[in-house]
């Protein structure tokens, strides 16, 4: 089931991309790696523990460094570093604040109804936070890690 699904935003482009990047003629993926959909589903296998065979991106996120498309395409490359850092950071700023200043800095993760209990939601959004931080520092290269190492660092 896990190797049907997609929710990447560049999914009608990988196979081109992989020709035109990597040289890849018969590329069978169906993930970019680097849009925040293929992130986000990253880190949930990863905190499930699901099988690295399942773990099939084009672009792999936690060793960008050392990918052949740092060098190829630096443009491409500096996008998805900013896309790692802002989601490192934002997941930073969301374990470290406290429950009042999340909500008016946030209102948009909140759902304001009288049968939704936001420090529950709190909870699970620092949850979360906590869950992509730990990929990133089980997954990501050394030179990954020392780039990010303000949020990485344990």
């Amino acid at each position: 089931m896990i190797p049907l699904t997609s929710s990447c935003f560049g999914y009608y482009i990988v196979k081109a991309n992989a020709q035109q990047w990597f040289s890849m003629i018969d590329y069978k993926g169906r993930h970019c790696g680097d849009c925040l959909p293929c992130i986000i589903k990253r880190v949930s296998l990863h905190h499930a523990n699901v099988p690295n065979k399942y773990d099939d991106y084009l672009v792999d996120v936690f060793n960008i460094f050392d990918s052949p498309i740092f060098l190829t395409k630096p443009e491409h490359s500096l996008d998805t570093i900013v896309r790692i850092a802002d989601i490192l950071r934002f997941c930073q700023c969301l374990l470290n604040i406290p429950i009042h200043d999340l909500i008016i800095n946030f209102p948009d993760l909140y759902i304001f109804s009288s049968s939704v209990d936001s420090s529950k939601l709190s909870d699970m959004y620092k949850r979360y936070s906590e869950e992509v931080i730990q990929c990133f520092r089980d997954k990501s290269s050394i030179k990954t890690q020392e780039v990010f190492s303000s949020v990485l660092a344990p």
